[in-house]
Formats: C-alpha cells, sequence, structure tokens
C-alpha cells in the first residue's frame, strides 16, 4: 500500500514580474522552495530534482534530495508516495524534500522509488540502499560446545581491525537491553578490573591479550567458565585499545551441553587404623572424572544434608572459590577429582565415630552425574596423650599479646584466645565443656609455640587456653593464663613529626614519630596541596570499598592492618619524579574503630629529577634442559615434570654501582618499547616489590613459547637504569646433557628454588574463563 503525502503550495504573482516565488507550509515554519521562471514555449509545469537516484548506506537517518519546479501552479497540492514501509515521514524544506529512511539490517539491498505529484505533472526518484555490511563472520560449531566450555571462530571483515571476542549468558544481554549498553558495562568491567590492577586500560588489554586482530587461529578460540545448559551468546566488536567501539556487535547464540548421566559403578575399600582410614576406590569408566572421600555421619546429621546432597554441596562450594582465583570448573574438577582408579590415607579422623567413604561421578561443570556409591565405616578410640603443656604471656599491648607454649612431646593441642567475659562464673570442667563444641580445626599447633595474637579490644581481658586435641576429642588436662591488654591512647593527645631520606625518582624512605606509644594512627604521604577533604574522603572510599567486597568487617580492621604505633618507618613507592610531598596521619579512636577525622601533617620533601643511570643491566643465560629430564633425576624438581617445560639458569650481570636489582619473566613477547616502555615496566618491576638479591635463578619456561625476561636496577643516587628486555623462546632441539646439570642447592653461589614463569597479571579471557560478562 502506497503512503502520500499532501502539501499545499501557494504563491503569489506580482505586476509585471517575469518569475513566481511559491512558499511551502511545514507546521509553523515557512519555507520557500526554489522555482525557475516560466518557459515562455512550452508553458509545462515540472517538478526536477537534483539528482535522479540516491545511493545510501545501510545506516538509518534522516536524508533530503533538492528540488526546483519549472512553471508553478497557483494552490497546487504537491503529493509524494511510495510503495516501502522503510521510507517515511516526508517534510518539503526549502528547495529540499527530506524524508527518514530506516536502516536496513539485511544481507540484501533494496531500492525504492518515490512518486511526486504535482498538478498535472508527474515525477519521480529513485532510492537505493545499501545491504548490511556484518563486520564479522562469527562461527560457534555445535561439536566445539561442552557443558562449560565453546570454540569460538571470527572471521573480520577488515583484517587491520582490532577487536574483542568474548560471550555472554542470553538472559543478562536481555536485560541490559541495547548493544550500547552492552558495550559500556563490558568496558566498565575492563576499566575496574584495570582500576583494580594499577594498570591503564590499554595496558591492561595489551597485558592480558584481549584484543585481537585477524582471523581467529584455525583451532579458534576456546571460552571456558560457562554453566551447564544455559544459552549465551558468542560475541565480537569492533574495539581500540583506549576503548572506542568501531564496530556494530555481531552475536552469535549457543547453548551449553547439559549434564547428562553416566553408567559409572565404583569399587570403595577401606581399611582404618585408629583415627585413619585409607581408601581405594577403583571406577568401572575410565573416561570420566569421580570425587571420593568419607564424611561423619555426626557432620551429615548436624547440617540435615543426605549424603549425595553434601557431595553436591561441595562441588558448588569447590566451584565457586576456585573461580575468585580466575579458575574454571572444569579446571576445579581435574584438580580434585580423579580417572580410574585412585587410593589415599584420611588422617585425622573424629575418633570412635561412623563416617560414610563415598565416590560419585562429576562432570566438568562440576555437577555430579552418576549414582553415588558409598561404604560405612567406624573409626577407633582416641589415646589419652602424656603431653604436659604450659602457656604464659608476655608483651602485652593495646591489641595484642605474645604467647609462649611449651610441651614435652609433639602431640597435638589446641590454642585459643578468649574473651574472659564469655566464660565469667564458669569453673575450669565447664569451660574445657564450652571450648569442645568449637570448631578448632584452626587452632591446632604442634610442639614449643611462640607467637603473637592481634586484633584483641584495647583495655580488656583474657585467656589463653591449651589442652591436646585429637580426633574430635580433648586427651589432655586444661591449661591457661589471663592477661589484660593495654589501655588505648587518648586521640586527643595525638602528635606527629616525620624525617624523609634515601630519595629516589620515584620513592623515599620516611619515619614517623608519635606520642602516646600506645596510640594507633593511619599514616600516608600525598602530594603537597591535596585537602583534608581529599585524604578523609580517599580513605573512607577504600574502607568501604574493602567492606564491600568481603576483604574487612570494620573499618578498625582496616586501620590495625594499615596503621602504626609510637615509631615506625617505611619506604613509600610509586611516588613520581620532582614532585613535593606530605606525610599525613590520623589518631584512630579504638573503642570507637574510626579515625577521628583531624589530619596531621609532618615535614614536606622532594623526590629526585628523572635521570637514567649510566649504570647497566642484563640478563644472560647459557645452556638449558628438559624440565622433565630434570625432574626425574633431582630431588626437589618433581613439580616441574611432564609440563612440556625447559629448565634455564638465568645470570643478573651489572655495571656500576648498584644498590637494588628487579627482574623476572613473563609469557608473550613484550619487547615493543612503544607498547610497553620504560616507565611501565620500572612500574611492574620496581613499584611491585619484585625485586630480588639473588643473581642466579632457574627457571621452567614452556618450549616454543615467546617469553620476554625484564630486568631493571637502581643505583646508590636512587636512579634507574635503562630497562633491559630480551625475548626467550627454547625448543626440544637444543637442551644440554642432563649430566650437565647442577641442582640449585649444590651450587656454591645459588641458593634460591628454581622458578616456573612468573605471570603478574592474568592470562587471556578466552582462556581463563573470565571472558564470560556476567551480572
Amino acid at each position: 500500500m502506497k503512503k502520500f503525502y499532501n502539501y499545499l503550495c501557494s504563491f503569489a504573482v506580482t505586476c509585471a514580474l517575469t518569475f513566481c516565488m511559491s512558499g511551502c507550509s511545514d507546521d509553523d515554519e515557512v519555507k520557500e522552495p526554489v522555482i525557475d521562471p516560466v518557459d515562455p514555449l512550452t508553458n509545462a509545469t515540472q517538478v526536477i530534482f537534483e539528482v535522479p537516484r540516491m545511493e545510501l548506506d545501510c545506516k538509518g537517518k534522516i536524508t533530503s534530495i533538492g528540488y526546483n519546479i519549472v512553471n508553478p501552479v497557483v494552490d497546487a497540492t504537491l503529493e509524494l508516495s511510495t510503495d516501502v514501509e522503510w521510507i517515511h515521514d516526508f517534510k518539503v524544506k526549502k528547495s529540499v524534500i527530506e524524508f527518514e529512511v530506516d536502516a536496513n539490517t539485511d544481507a540484501k539491498s533494496r531500492e525504492a522509488v518515490v512518486e511526486v505529484i504535482y498538478a498535472d505533472s508527474k515525477s519521480s526518484f529513485e532510492v537505493v540502499q545499501s545491504s548490511y555490511e556484518v563486520p564479522f563472520r562469527l562461527e560457534v560449531p555445535e561439536e566445539s560446545v561442552t557443558e562449560t566450555s565453546a570454540k569460538f571462530f571470527a572471521y573480520p571483515k577488515d583484517k587491520e581491525m582490532t577487536y574483542l571476542l568474548s560471550s555472554i549468558e542470553k538472559s543478562f544481554k536481555e536485560e541490559l537491553g541495547d548493544d550500547e549498553t552492552v558495550f559500556k558495562m563490558i568496558l566498565k568491567n575492563f576499566q575496574d578490573t584495570a582500576g583494580a590492577m594499577n594498570l591503564s586500560l590499554s595496558d591492561f588489554l595489551k597485558f592480558n591479550n584481549l584484543i585481537l586482530i585477524g582471523d581467529t587461529a584455525e583451532t579458534g578460540e576456546l571460552s571456558k567458565g560457562h554453566k551447564p545448559d544455559t544459552e549465551y551468546y558468542a560475541f565480537a566488536v569492533g574495539m581500540t585499545y583506549d576503548g572506542k567501539k568501531t564496530s556494530d556487535i555481531v552475536y552469535t547464540p549457543f547453548r551449553t551441553k547439559a549434564v547428562t548421566g553416566v553408567d559409572q559403578t565404583f569399587d570403595i575399600s577401606v581399611k582404618v587404623d585408629g583415627l585413619s582410614a585409607e581408601l581405594e576406590v577403583t571406577s568401572s569408566k575410565d573416561d570420566n572424572y569421580f570425587l571420593y572421600g568419607c564424611i561423619s555421619d555426626k557432620e551429615l546429621q548436624k547440617e540435615g544434608f543426605t549424603l549425595e546432597e553434601k557431595i553436591a554441596n561441595l562441588m558448588d562450594e569447590n566451584v565457586a572459590y576456585g573461580s575468585l582465583f580466575g579458575l574454571t570448573s572444569e579446571d576445579v574438577v581435574k584438580a580434585q577429582c580423579v580417572l580410574g582408579h585412585d587410593q589415599k590415607t584420611v588422617d585425622g579422623l573424629d575418633g570412635d565415630t561412623l563416617y560414610w567413604a563415598y565416590a560419585v561421578g562429576v562432570s566438568l561443570s562440576g555437577k555430579l552425574n552418576s549414582e553415588l556409591a558409598s561404604k560405612s565405616f567406624t573409626t577407633g578410640s582416641v589415646p589419652k596423650s602424656e603431653n604436659v603443656i604450659t602457656v604464659s604471656a608476655d608483651n602485652i599491648g593495646v591489641d595484642n599479646v605474645h604467647m609462649v607454649v611449651t610441651t614435652t612431646n609433639n602431640d597435638p593441642y589446641a590454642l585459643l584466645v578468649e574473651p574472659a567475659a564469655k566464660y565469667e562464673g564458669m569453673n575450669d570442667a565447664e569451660i574445657f565443656k564450652q571450648l569442645q563444641t568449637y570448631d578448632l580445626s584452626h587452632n591446632m599447633r604442634e610442639g614449643n609455640f611462640s607467637g603473637t595474637a592481634r586484633n584483641l579490644l584495647p583495655g580488656s581481658a583474657y585467656y589463653i587456653f591449651c589442652f591436646g586435641y585429637l580426633g574430635g576429642q580433648a586427651n589432655t588436662e586444661l591449661s591457661k593464663c589471663s592477661f589484660v591488654t593495654v589501655e588505648a591512647g587518648d586521640p586527643n593527645a595525638f602528635t606527629f613529626r616525620t624525617e624523609a631520606n634515601d630519595f629516589t625518582v620515584r620513592s623515599a624512605r620516611v619515619t614517623a614519630y608519635s606520642t602516646p606509644e600506645n596510640l594507633l594512627y593511619y599514616w600516608d604521604v600525598v602530594p603537597v596541596g591535596t585537602t583534608d577533604e581529599e585524604i578523609i574522603h580517599g580513605i573512607d572510599v577504600t574502607i568501604q570499598s574493602l567492606i564491600l567486597d568481603g576483604e574487612i568487617q570494620t573499618p578498625l580492621d582496616y586501620m590495625r592492618a594499615v596503621g602504626a604505633r609510637g615509631t615506625e618507618t617505611f619506604e613509600f613507592k610509586g611516588l613520581s619524579a620532582t614532585t613535593e610531598y606530605v606525610p599525613v596521619a590520623l589518631p584512630v579512636d579504638e573503642l570507637v574503630g574510626n579515625h577521628i577525622g583531624k589530619v596531621f601533617r609532618g615535614t614536606p620533601f622532594t623526590t629526585k629529577s628523572e635521570k637514567v643511570s649510566d649504570a647497566v643491566i642484563k640478563v644472560t643465560y647459557d645452556k638449558y634442559w628438559d624440565g622433565d629430564e630434570v625432574a626425574a633425576t633431582f630431588m626437589g624438581y618433581e613439580e616441574f615434570g611432564g609440563q612440556n617445560l625447559y629448565c634455564i639458569p638465568l645470570k643478573v650481570e651489572t655495571t656500576g654501582n648498584i644498590r637494588d636489582t628487579y627482574f623476572s619473566v613473563y609469557s608473550d613477547d613484550l619487547t615493543n618499547e612503544q607498547e610497553f616502555n620504560d616507565e611501565f615496566w620500572i612500574n611492574e618491576l620496581y613499584t611491585k616489590g619484585n625485586s630480588t638479591t639473588n643473581r642466579e635463578i632457574q627457571y621452567f619456561l614452556p618450549y616454543n613459547s615467546d617469553c620476554t625476561i625484564v630486568a631493571v636496577a637502581i643505583d646508590m643516587d636512587g636512579n634507574f637504569t635503562k630497562v633491559f628486555r630480551t625475548l626467550i623462546n627454547k625448543s626440544k632441539d637444543g637442551v644440554a646433557d642432563i649430566s650437565e646439570f647442577v641442582p640449585f642447592h649444590e651450587e656454591k653461589n645459588m641458593k634460591n628454588p628454581a622458578k616456573s614463569i612468573s605471570t603478574k597479571m592474568s592470562r587471556p579471557v578466552y582462556n581463563s574463563g573470565k571472558n564470560v560478562f556476567k551480572r
């Protein structure tokens, strides 16, 4: 059906004029189209367009076409029509007809004719709109999708474009709404993570290989960390290192596989030896992981779970905990479960207790996928201990106490510090009974002990309790001592002064002197000119953020973690060159649990100006050995076997008057000085404390993989050397004979153990599972 748009164009003819002017109505505004003079020969009326054919791109927009009227007619009506829905809202402006064109989302171009009737004349113009140009061809093959992972294959139209390849849960995308909101969420996720790692967005994206260029590898990009039986979108979007969006987002849906049941049975054998049990399990299937262990019946009764519910919850908790460290469910399952056959001894069981040994199949998503097999057994009795335990307290502070425990043998015992008020009115027998109801797994010690208990309340009475504890039962008499913590200092009596020395372009060593000695205070250094309000706001925001993240529970937790009492010396790093700083302090009211809101200032100091040291640092290496041969031949290297690694001793060499050296090894080629300049590496190595006094360290690195050795040194004047960087990539063809290898513990000048590759940043999102954008 055609759409008609009617416009009345009126004009006035003045007496002897050889041309006419006509006006067209557009709501409140009167516009005047250009009108050609009357043709004296034909006297024909025509509407002439500036072009007969308009060619538009695929994007929707408001556009216009110019026109002229030849031989206008009094009170003539301008009628426009088109038989398509994607052209609409015609408006006549001065010399132009304006209209709106919808975006073309089809893979084919489209065209339409706009017909124009004016008086007795008919004319038209064509509109051609190009097809939608998909910036990516994005595929997720069905055969590559598992319960927890999928492979993405991206083929960008522009092979030079930088882009992000990732995934998002379908329900989350629909909750977010349009693509702009989705992209803003992604960008904020990256910016927040980069900020938490003290990196710029660009450095974060580069260092974690989050941005791709060109087609993906033939094997695709593996995305892990998905939930089973869940709908997702793989997506690709053009994105620069500074977070600019350069293309539309292209989505491809996929659904992870559901957890399917496996016909898997288990043969469970249990051998009990007092408070230990040797478990041996053989599975009927060699290709499905299974979890096995034992759980006490009293634990099930206490929590109200069946054995199967308890194990399912245990796996869910393990997967959730692993995710906090960037581990996927598959990583957790492979670390905690086994294949085929396995056996282990479980020690530290409770005495005279009914247990259930169990085994059950587990999918890579961490879900139970077989029938549960179980077998009951009962542990032996707890033997009495002849250990004689004595405990005493010394060096009692405001919020801490130093404890000394002496024993006559190495039998295990429990050590607790408890508020005295909690046991007021109880005799020793009643106290003993109460203590044995606690979970003491984190309070166990063996042999003589000397240590400090912290986070105590000022001016408060406490007990230190000690007793032999084994198999969930006490097996010695109770030993105890009491003490009272020192009263906290008065915040209103606070004094503060500072001295600074040992300056570099990025650091200074500052000593703070304060009174009273028993008063807790927060302190830091800030640029001169920072206001009290800015300092207090920064502290409060930090505290609230840590509380929300679950890192601390109260402001006092933070103050005690970073605060000081009396005199303290600290080396502040991460400062800027040629900048004046001032130490600041806020006294803390420990009864209230927060700073009192008054800022004290010390003596200002200025960091050194930027200057490159004349000293030189470099890292050299000679021979390297096969990691499997090293692991099989020498004790202490077993953990490096079976990982396709080579062992290479790295030696740090310097010239000049050097104070400290800093170096590490990172995966990937990071030698581009424009992307990773000296400033970046000094911040990474020095500010984050990657120092080493060792000049020789054995590293285990992956074969046929680019790794970057980076080093920098600081001289006695506090100036940094030029950063040393070099690429290393070794194959098995060049390994030295194992007979030439010298273990680190046998070398005279190298006492430090071997290291595997250091990756200070998280690995690529599509390999770590962090690419799954979630709520």
